[in-house]
Formats: C-alpha cells, structure tokens, sequence
C-alpha cells in the first residue's frame, strides 16, 4: 500500500487489530504548529516526526508522561494534553493561585501551591505546613496527589498517580518530611493524613494509571464496544488526556484556547486550533475510491519553555479502515475549514 501525503504533516500508516479481532490499518497524521499568543496556531517549518512510543521525562514508572504515544488504535474522544508551568500572577511570588484551561467546549481548572511539607511529630501525627510562597509551579503528575509506598514487602500506592506526592497510609516512615501536593482542585478541602483525593492537572496520563491501566487488564474497551464495530465508544485505554481533560467529543480544529496564568510574569496564553482538517482518500482494487475520516483526536500544548518562540502545538488525526478492502494507496491532503464550521476560531 501506497501513501501519497500532500498535507505539510507527518503520516504514519500501520497494521493493528481491533479489540474484537478485526485486522485494520490505521492512518496516523500529526501536525505541529507554532503558537503564539494573540493569535491562531500556525504550522511550523519543522514539523514533528508521528510519536510512535510514549516519550517520558525521565525513567518511565519514576516521571510524568511528556508526549503520548500516536500509533494507537483510536480514541473515542479528542485528548487535550498541556504541559505547561504556572507563573504566579504580575510575577510576584505568591502561595497559591488558580489557573485556567479553556478549549473550545471544554473548561478545567487547578490550584498551584508553593512547596509545603507533611511533618509528623510525636503524639501530633502528621501536619501540614503553609506553601511557601513562589513565582512558578510546573503542572505535572509528580506534584499532584499520589504516590507510591513498599510496606511490610507490599506496594501501597495510589493507582490514579503512584508517582505523585502526599499519599500517607499507615505504616509508612516518619522520621522524614513528605512533600505535600502543589497541584490541586480548584476549592479542594484541607487535605487529611492517610485521605485519598483525585489527582488534578492537565498532563497526559502514563498507561500505567488507572483507569488505563485497569482497562488493559480486564479488556474493558472490548467489553463496552458493540461487536462488529470499528467505531468509538466514550472511553478508552488509548486515551492518554487526564479523565477531566477528554473533550466531550471530537475537536473540529478551530477552537479558541486560553490558558492562564502560564507566561512568565503571569500573563495568558491566548490562541486558536489552527483552523486546518486532514482529508483522506482510498484507492481500492479496479480504481474504486473511498473517502477516509480522518478525525481530529489528539491536542497537545506544550507551552512549558520561558521563551514563547519556542511553544508548540501538537494535533494529531487519525482515520482506520478493514485491512481486507485491499487498499492500494492513501492520498492525503490538509484543507482549511470553512468559516461555518461547528466551533468558533476567534482568538478568545
């Protein structure tokens, strides 16, 4: 099989197995854009090879999940993914402050604390200091809830984030302060000792994390798909966004985005999808023609640098067919969206 890509994007095309057995191929294109502030997203002179593993910060089980693995099945519904660094407003260190995700119909917020401490002391139990205050807070897993423990030879840990911070079961040491979450929920009651709390950000979720990981255990996806389908069901292992970052849906390519508080010196990210579809064509046997969906389901922020030149916009799409139509090529070209389109590309 043949891929004829004319969209400026890097393609990816690869054999894999439905979960209830059907062999396809699926068709993968990734497009990275520049992002600058003020202003819709713009593809970049050099654009990003397809991610075809998961790229991690550090060692896989002891780092945050940079970039998601793009050679995947499908997903039901659009990932939105940012990493990012929370820069306290004006730039004036300050001990906590909010910020906030906007993309399209989807709207999420955390908390960014400065670095506090648990501190146990004898005949008091473990206590929390007050944030110390900071000008910035990355938002990654490692500062959120969570954690991992081995007491009496048994792992304790929190499935949700098990390399996060501020998990206290009993039995764990206390002769050492523990670092207490920096990323939190938007009104999240005082944290007690020994208390589990969803974990909170806007980083990717490493396969290892429940949900993901109990889906790839029990067979789940299998489990709530219709037999004989190819298409999507409202959730999936192969999603890596966060649970409260999967968008209702699939993203059109054109929604505002607005993040705050995410500029050094305080200021906002403010921008749009680029406004940009990839179309798909088949070739089949005896010069027969089929048109490709190629949906939009994966959008990657990645605004972390302190130099804005170097912020990046990662959108992936993605189209599957039956490996026995006996396609002969893939054609596949970018195309603006109309000014109609379902969502609005106004800078917001």
């Amino acid at each position: 099989m043949r891929v004829m890509n004319e969209s400026p994007f890097a393609a990816y095309a690869f054999h894999a197995t439905t979960d209830d057995g059907r062999p396809v191929v699926v068709m993968a294109v990734q497009g990275t854009f520049a992002v600058q502030t003020g202003e819709p997203m713009r593809a970049a002179a050099d654009q990003v090879p397809v991610w075809c593993q998961d790229v991690y910060r550090g060692a896989e089980h002891a780092s945050g999940l940079r970039h998601a693995n793009a050679a995947v099945v499908y997903r039901p519904r659009s990932d939105v993914i940012v990493n990012a660094v929370a820069h306290a407003p004006f730039g004036y260190p300050t001990v906590e402050w909010s910020v906030d995700l906007r993309v399209g119909r989807l709207h999420r917020q955390v908390v960014v604390r400065g670095p506090h401490l648990w501190l146990h002391t004898a005949g008091g139990g473990w206590k929390r200091e007050r944030p110390a205050p900071v000008v910035s807070v990355p938002i990654r897993n490692e500062l959120a809830f969570g954690g991992a423990w081995v007491l009496g030879g048994r792992a304790v840990l929190e499935p949700r984030n098990p390399i996060g911070t501020g998990y206290l079961p009993d039995g764990i040491p206390t002769s050492q302060p523990i670092a207490a979450p920096q990323v939190v929920a938007l009104n999240e009651p005082d944290h007690l000792a020994g208390a589990r709390y969803i974990p909170r950000g806007f980083a990717a979720v490493p396969w290892y994390f429940a949900p993901r990981s109990a889906m790839l255990e029990n067979g789940a996806d299998a489990e709530r798909r219709p037999r004989g389908r190819l298409g999507p069901e409202p959730y999936s292992r192969f999603n890596a966004a966060h649970p409260d970052l999967r968008y209702p849906g699939y993203l059109v390519g054109n929604e505002p985005v607005v993040l705050s508080h995410c500029r050094p010196g305080g200021g906002d990210v403010r921008t749009a999808l680029p406004g940009v579809a990839v179309c798909g064509l088949l070739e089949l046997p005896r010069g027969g023609l089929r048109a490709l969906k190629m949906r939009l389901d994966s959008f990657e922020l990645d605004v972390e640098s302190p130099d804005p030149a170097e912020h990046r916009a990662f959108l992936v799409w993605r189209g599957l067919f039956p490996l026995d139509l006996g396609v002969q090529c893939v054609a596949l070209t970018a195309t603006r969206l109309p000014d109609d389109a379902a969502e609005t590309r106004r800078v917001a």
